[in-house]
């Protein structure tokens, strides 16, 4: 017959948390994070040494991330292809000049972001592309509308007010929402990719959140719901 001491203990043990379990989480996403670095590592030591077939791993592995950022920060499908074009031949030709003090992906996704924005002062890209918009082809969209025939109008709309609000948010801002929101980059990495402190990457992307927020909540208040008073 168990104590009540003991009862005690084990119903203490029930209401917290398992942080064993959270730690061996938090490990193997590590684990996950340090394959991913070590096999570009081993690649780029490859590509260094003359390997041509090297870079074009790296190069199919990081085209469709590289496409998606430079679309959404030019809003234009040509000129981001040009701007992933031209970043790719940047990492290539200094390649050799990698020492491996960033990963290589946050090295590249700097080129890539470098790149675009230059492109966009250029040409003046102004367009803002919407985050949630037309997919690049090799990443076709999954979502479905097709049960709901209400739905996609309201998408629609909801997609042009926050293309309204990104094409007023500062292109600093922008840069470093989309790089989190659309390729999942970390803040220290893009701290890294942007040259800037953790703490500026964390309030340029909430500055950006506060305008989408703001959009979000002027459409619940907006002419649908002007229309339902009458």
């Amino acid at each position: 017959m168990e104590s009540s001491q003991q009862k005690g203990s084990e119903a203490s043990e029930a209401g917290r948390p398992a942080p064993r379990r959270v730690s061996e989480a938090m490990q193997r996403v590590a684990s996950q994070v340090g394959e991913v670095a070590s096999e570009d590592a081993r690649l780029v030591g490859q590509a260094q040494e003359g390997r041509r077939e090297a870079f074009s791993r790296l190069f199919e592995k990081y085209r469709g991330p590289a496409y998606q950022i430079a679309y959404r920060l030019l809003g234009n499908g040509d000129d981001a292809l040009d701007a992933v074009q031209e970043a790719f031949m940047k990492a290539f030709a200094g390649l050799q000049a990698f020492r491996g003090g960033a990963s290589f992906k946050t090295w590249f996704y700097r080129i890539v972001t470098n790149c675009s924005l230059d492109l966009r002062r250029s040409r003046a890209v102004r367009k803002a592309a919407p985050l949630d918009g037309d997919e690049p082809p090799q990443i076709p969209s999954t979502r479905s509308d097709d049960r709901e025939p209400s739905r996609p109008a309201e998408m629609k709309e909801l997609k042009n007010r926050i293309d309204e609000a990104l094409a007023e948010i500062p292109e600093t801002n922008r840069t470093a929402f989309v790089l989190f929101a659309v390729e999942g980059v970390s803040y220290r990495d893009i701290a890294e990719i942007l040259n800037i402190s953790i703490g500026t990457v964390m309030s340029r992307i909430y500055y950006a959140r506060q305008k989408l927020q703001q959009i979000l909540s002027e459409s619940q208040d907006g002419p649908m719901a002007a229309d339902e008073d009458h």
